[in-house]
């Protein structure tokens, strides 16, 4: 699988080349570059890794390492995972040291691994979201981000990376640049038959309203995958609850935390059907039992545990 990301400048000057050179690359994986129809990865979310540091109201940030490990266990014993996706917030705060030891972790996984950046992955005084990317570049081969919307094809599916965190101030809040929504919407354009799915962190369909985890901009992003009906899910982190809704024909996808109770990650399944896009989500837990009582005993763990129908679903989309 190879990643291809795009500015709004580059994609202006390369847009008949870009698509060529998907196609011609992705060769180089055949077993993404068919169209089969059907798509199945792991989604992780909100790992905070960060051991040195104490476990603070039910996010178990010590035993983040090893959470994070039993999570990279699992999932290679799975069979016929695609990729694995990191939803944002795969450190605690912004640190290059942080970066290389979570992706020395993560570089453990059989499939490839990609990823969002969260709030915690960047701020004043830390990272920025360019500096974030030019050190995951050197970490991690299969994503080469360039820009805030990262784009690539796997079996007949388009998806996107999108970096929503304000690095120039300490928030809790996201913003999607104009350049990056442009461009998901003119990829989308372009490819009007091709179903999408968008990772990000923060949600725009919100799992609980929270103004201090909102996203500055949700309208202008809802407008932008109104017009764009070959959006079928959105999926995101940073609530660290389990959540599903559903609004004009997308799916929300809301993952728990991995450093939070229920201390776990996310099966996916996108096939399509003569009915539409069958999306189906199944929550796998940690092994690691004593970490996530721990867990469940110093938090609300209701909230984020959700409901059933939010940890396990099959929604099917037209």
């Amino acid at each position: 699988m190879t990643i291809h990301n795009h500015t709004r400048t580059q994609f202006h000057k390369l847009l008949s080349v870009f698509f060529t050179l998907t196609l011609l690359l992705l060769c180089a994986a055949p077993a993404l570059c068919a169209d089969s129809g059907s798509i199945r990865f792991v989604q992780v979310s909100d790992v905070h890794y960060n051991p040195s540091r104490n476990n603070v109201k039910g996010r178990m940030v010590h035993e983040s390492g090893t959470l994070l490990r039993d999570a990279v266990v699992q999932i290679n014993a799975m069979p016929e995972i695609d990729f694995v996706v990191f939803t944002g917030d795969l450190i605690d705060h912004p640190s290059e040291k942080l970066i290389e030891e979570f992706a020395g972790i993560a570089n453990g996984l059989k499939p490839p691994w990609f990823y969002a950046q969260g709030n915690h992955d960047v701020g004043p005084g830390g990272l920025t979201r360019k500096q974030f990317r030019l050190i995951m570049n050197r970490y991690n081969k299969h994503q080469q981000s360039t820009g805030d919307c990262t784009v690539f094809r796997g079996r007949g599916f388009l998806f996107f990376f999108l970096d929503g965190p304000i690095d120039n101030e300490v928030t809790s809040k996201g913003y999607f640049a104009h350049d990056a929504l442009n461009t998901m919407s003119q990829v989308l354009a372009e490819n009007p038959d091709t179903p999408a799915a968008v990772f990000q962190h923060f949600p725009v369909v919100y799992p609980i309203r929270s103004d201090s985890h909102s996203v500055k901009n949700d309208k202008q992003y809802l407008q932008v995958i109104d017009a764009r009906p070959n959006v079928k899910a959105v999926f995101s982190g940073h609530f660290h609850m389990a959540s599903v809704k559903e609004r004009n024909g997308v799916a929300h996808i809301a993952a728990p935390a991995l450093v939070q109770f229920p201390n776990a990650f996310r099966v996916i399944t996108m096939a399509k059907t003569n009915q539409g896009v069958t999306i189906t989500g199944r929550l796998v837990e940690t092994h690691l039992k004593g970490v996530q009582d721990k867990s469940k005993n110093a938090s609300s763990w209701q909230t984020h545990y959700g409901q059933e129908k939010d940890r396990n679903f099959s929604i099917t989309l037209k």
